[in-house]
Order: structure tokens, then C-alpha cells, then sequence
């Protein structure tokens, strides 16, 4: 009879450890299950944190080339540069010089400018138009003196047209 209770013990012994494995084995599970669950919601944030941070990157690479660009906008005014004449005067002995004046096409939307015209109330320039854009339209005149007012008209492509008043003589610093 020792024998049969032995077993019953044994069996009830078994049942429990099974079961206590079973309801270990399912905390497990559980256990896992949650931390996958919380593992997901953790992805889910920091893909949406990433995502928030690419789009300020962006924000801010756009805000970077503004700054850039209007730090280092070109300036909308027309040049002029004068060379002087070595030992060639006029009848009067002043020094002759060449002059030439200039427009940065990139300033003025160049590739919609179709000719610029250099007018003035000087004998030397009158009026010049140039189409040429890959010399800053430019036009020269040799002279004894820089031109104080030079009007300067840029015609667009479309018809429009742009007029300025330009001083040759403080862009030359005389």
C-alpha cells in the first residue's frame, strides 16, 4: 500500500510541478509578450522622432542657404574700372584714361536681360547699348574725367524695362 500512495504522492507532486512550470512558463510568455509590445511602442516614437528631426534638418539646411544668400547677396549696381593712359595726354595735357563700365548679369537676373543701354551728357558717351551678356554688357570710352552721371537701362526679355542712376565717379573712389 506504501507503494500506491508513494505513487499518488508522486503524482500529485508532478501535477503541482507541471502545473507551477505551466504557470511559469505562461509569466514568461507574458513577460515577453509585454516587453515586445513596449519594444514596438519604443520604435513607433523614435521613428516619429526621427521623422520630426529629418524635417528640422531640413528646416534648418533651407534657413542656412537663406542666410548664406542674403549674407552674401551680390550687390544690384552697376562697375567701372579706369586705366590709365601712360603718357598719353589730350590737347590740353590731362590725362587720358579708358574706361569701362559693367553690370554683374547674376545681380540683375541676367539670363533675362536682353541689351543694356549706358546713357549720359557726356561727348565721350552719350549713348550705348550693349547685348552682349558675357561681358557684363559692357561698354568702354576713353576720356580724361569719369562720367559723375551715367543713366543705366537694363531691358528685360519680356519688354519690361529697369532704369538707374549711376555715379562712375564714387564707384571709381575719385
Amino acid at each position: 500500500m506504501n507503494t500506491t500512495a508513494d505513487t499518488d504522492k508522486l503524482k500529485k507532486a508532478s501535477r503541482r510541478a507541471a502545473l507551477l512550470a505551466l504557470a511559469a512558463f505562461l509569466v514568461v510568455m507574458a513577460a515577453i509578450a509585454h516587453n515586445v509590445i513596449r519594444l514596438n511602442a519604443i520604435d513607433t516614437a523614435i521613428a516619429e522622432q526621427e521623422a520630426v528631426v529629418t524635417h528640422r534638418m531640413q528646416v534648418i539646411a533651407g534657413l542656412e542657404e537663406e542666410v548664406e544668400r542674403l549674407t552674401y547677396a551680390p550687390e544690384l549696381k552697376p562697375y567701372a574700372h579706369a586705366e590709365e593712359l601712360l603718357e598719353i595726354r589730350d590737347v590740353t595735357g590731362r590725362q587720358m584714361y579708358d574706361f569701362m563700365l559693367w553690370i554683374d548679369p547674376a545681380a540683375f537676373r541676367g539670363g533675362e536681360i536682353a541689351e543694356v543701354t549706358w546713357r549720359s551728357d557726356a561727348r565721350e558717351l552719350r549713348e550705348v547699348t550693349s547685348t552682349d551678356r558675357t561681358n557684363g554688357f559692357s561698354v568702354t570710352y576713353r576720356g580724361t574725367s569719369c562720367l559723375p552721371s551715367v543713366r543705366v537701362v537694363l531691358r528685360y526679355r519680356g519688354g519690361s524695362e529697369e532704369t538707374m542712376d549711376f555715379n562712375m565717379c564714387a564707384a571709381l573712389g575719385w
